[in-house]
Formats: C-alpha cells, structure tokens, sequence
C-alpha cells in the first residue's frame, strides 16, 4: 500500500490529426517518451474515448498505436452519460467507480479549454499553455460564437479544481498566477519542446513550390487570424526594397482566414514573391527550417510557441514577437519586434537578414527540452501522490 504507484491517465484526444499543427507534434513526442519514461512514482496508462484501431487510422493514436498499449477499454467511457459541462451524471456511479479501479487520477497532456468531453469530477491535472482569450486581443477564434464564455467557464471553474496545473514556462506560470488567483504550489513548469524532426534521425525533403537557390524567409503557421500574416505580408513590402529577390514561404493548414491573406497578396501584387505550401510534412518543414534565411512569426499569441524551438534546434535565425516567453525561450538568440508594427516588423528582419545572412549561431538554452518535461513530470508526479492518496475510493465519500 505505502510502496504503490500512482497510476496517471493520460488522455490522447482521439481525432487529433497532423494538419492540428504544432500541438499535435508535441503531443506525438510526449506519447512516445511517456511510453518508455520510468517514473519512480508513477505508472502510466493510456486512455482515450474510443481505442479500436479501425476508427482512428489518421489519429495520432494509430501513428503512435505499435509502441503504447492501451489500457483502458471503449466501454468505460462509452457507457457514462456526460452533460454538457463534461460532469459524468450520478445514475453512472458504476462507470465512474470501474474507471477508478483502473487509473487514480488524468492527466490531459494538452490545453483542455476546447474539451467539451473533460471529466471533472474525477481527480485530474490540466496543461495550460496560454490564457488567449484575455492575454491578447479579443480575435474571432477567441472570442465568437460562445467561444469566450466557454473559455472563461474553464478558466475560472475548471482549472481551480485541478490537483495540478502544468505551465509550459515561467512566463506562463506567473500569467496564471495573476489571472487565475491560483497558489503558485499548483502551478508548475513543464516545459515545451521541439518537434522530432528536428533530431538528426529525421530526413528532410523538398517542398516542390520551392528551389534549392530560392532565397527566402517563412513562417509556419496555421491561418487564423492571430497568427497575424497580415502585419507581416505589410511588413514585407518594406523586406523586398531592401532585399528585391526574397521570397516570403508561408506554410500551415487553413483555419477560415486565409482567403482573406491571400486577397491581400493579389492586392499589393506579391504573388510572385509570396509562396503558400499549405499543410507540410515534417520532412519539407524541416527542409524549410534549413534552407531559409530567417524564421519570422509575428503572432499576438504567446508566452511562448514551439516553431521558435524548432528553427534555433535546426540554427535557424528567428524574428519574433517580443513576449517575455520568446525571450525564456531563445534569448538573445533571436530578434525581436512589435508585432502590431509592420514598421517594427520590418526593420527586425532587414536587421536580422543583415546580420544572419551569411552565417548560423548555436543556440544554446537547453531547458526547453524533451528531457527536462520528462524529469518535471517526474518529480510532478511524485508530489501529486503525496496528496492524491489522502483518499482511497472517493465514491465512498461522496
């Protein structure tokens, strides 16, 4: 009984795709590491709403399904009724009290302000990574269509009742700390990484749209509207009467806002200098990284973002928005602007192309790793046992 593991949950979203973006490449790496991490107080088992091969053939679960058992079946969750707000009703006592002789608590490794699935009333630990819908202006994606009252019914309902709250920074910690009023006990860093394909074992390819003498900057990103291609597309017209033969490489799956970016290409006449890849595989993002002059992200969004980690893995020169977690982050190794400035936009890649174009720094910061999140977790979750077995059968309880 003193010696047993706490046995941790970790949700794996079931629909979770590649064309998701950066969320989905961390989440792949962080399954496959916890899948072989030996934690000393922690036993890991998988858990998702529907586990059948079959139905997932695109999913990050099928990507990851030869190398992670799976342990809790379809028919624990199936059977539970959920309402609205993700509460498991009480005439399901039964599926709740099965899934508690399973697991002792769940771990959700991604942001859960957009599960409408989250299971609150059984013990739990959250990651946070931004407070968007109040830490940036109020853009559509954050703030329409119920989007800002459901966000703030997480943020200020859910998150309190978390035995854990994982940051992806410092920055972010002390976000969530002066907005949520939660005690910073709770709070603790887990730090983002690159994705894998940043390691010497992944190839990289060519994206066909591009040349191998193509001289260029990029920026990966998906287009929603506060990933703000639209200072930067402003900005570039003032790149190219310094640099007439740059080429701006734009990749990333469309989110509702890219027929707008791409009438402001064909306004101010960019076609020919403005390059959309669309959805990219790692191989070709990695080719990217490596061939072009300058990773530049101009996004509202912050404390931190993970294409940053990617570019200085690859020594890659990086222009982007001045928040205190790009700084924890790269330091100064990379430039940085004010992203609401094309001005400012503008004359921090002239400067970075200038002084970068011939030549690739080191990057140095080795905390945003995916050895250091494994050993916080580590340590996280040795500390969570100490206070999740206070209690034995909580249907007993309550």
């Amino acid at each position: 009984m003193v010696n047993r593991k706490l046995r941790v949950g970790v949700w794996v979203p079931e629909g979770f795709v590649p064309a998701d973006g950066g969320g989905y490449s961390y989440l792949k790496r962080l399954l496959d590491r916890l899948s072989h991490y030996q934690f000393h107080d922690a036993e890991i088992k998988f858990i998702s709403f529907n586990i059948e091969p079959e139905n997932f053939q695109n999913t990050i679960c099928h990507k990851i399904h030869n190398r992670i058992e799976f342990n809790i079946a379809e028919r624990v969750f199936n059977k539970m009724r959920i309402d609205p707000f993700g509460r498991i009703k009480q005439k399901k006592k039964r599926q709740k009290k099965e899934l508690s002789s399973i697991i002792d608590v769940i771990y959700y490794p991604l942001p859960t302000n957009g599960v409408k699935e989250l299971i609150h009333n059984f013990p739990f630990i959250c990651t946070l990574w931004d407070m968007s819908y109040l830490s940036t202006y109020p853009f559509p994606e954050f703030s329409m269509n119920g989007e800002y009252e459901h966000r703030s019914y997480h943020f200020e309902e859910v998150l309190s009742k978390a035995l854990m709250i994982f940051a992806e920074s410092n920055a972010g910690k002390e976000a969530a700390e002066k907005i949520l009023k939660i005690d910073s006990s709770k709070i603790s860093v887990v730090p983002l990484s690159a994705a894998d394909f940043v390691s010497s074992q992944c190839g990289c390819q060519r994206p066909q749209l591009l040349n191998e003498s193509d001289f260029f900057i990029h920026y990966p990103a998906q287009f929603w509207p506060h990933k703000n291609h639209y200072n930067l597309i402003l900005a570039f017209v003032f790149i190219r009467k310094h640099f007439p033969s740059i080429k701006l490489v734009l990749s990333g799956s469309d989110k509702g806002n890219k027929p707008y970016i791409l009438q402001l290409i064909s306004e101010l006449g960019l076609q020919n200098s403005i390059v959309d890849l669309g959805f990219v595989s790692k191989e070709e993002l990695k080719w990217v990284y490596l061939n072009s002059k300058g990773l530049v992200m101009p996004t509202f969004l912050g404390p931190t973002n993970m294409p940053l980690l990617e570019a200085a893995g690859l020594n890659c020169p990086v222009a982007c928005s001045d928040f205190a977690g790009h700084r924890e982050q790269l330091g100064d190794y990379a430039y940085y602007f004010n992203q609401a400035s094309f001005e400012s936009i503008s004359e921090t890649v002239i400067k970075m192309l200038q002084n970068d174009n011939s030549r690739r720094r080191e990057f140095s910061n080795k905390t945003f790793t995916i050895e250091n999140a494994m050993n916080e977790l580590n340590k996280n979750f040795s500390a969570i046992k100490n206070v999740r077995f206070c209690w034995g059968d909580f249907d007993e309880i309550f």
